[in-house]
């Protein structure tokens, strides 16, 4: 029974908290909607499409960067070896090329 009121107890606290830090969220979400209307009525707003391609040009690179990736415009100029010309190559070693 102890160990049932004490789970219920920490949930209860730990709901509490999820609480405050969801109020606090809100709030803080509805002054930048604020900010950003008004910045929108004094015509400082970004037509969509830019939006959109910035987005997804960011996306690019950061999952590029997640896989490990390089940008393959900074191995241009540099040589691509193999040890071993038997080795099969990788199909990631193709797009170098």
């Amino acid at each position: 029974m102890k160990i049932q009121l004490y789970v219920i107890s920490t949930v209860l606290k730990l709901f509490g908290e999820w609480e405050k830090d969801y109020q606090r969220w809100v709030e803080e979400t509805r002054q930048k909607v604020e900010v950003a209307v008004e910045q929108l009525d004094r015509g400082e707003g970004i037509d969509g499409e830019i939006v959109v391609e910035r987005l997804r040009s960011k996306l690019r690179k950061e999952t590029r960067s997640a896989r490990g990736e390089t940008n393959l415009s900074s191995l241009q100029g540099t040589v691509v070896r193999y040890d071993d010309p038997t080795e099969p190559v990788a199909l990631n070693d193709w797009d170098v090329l």
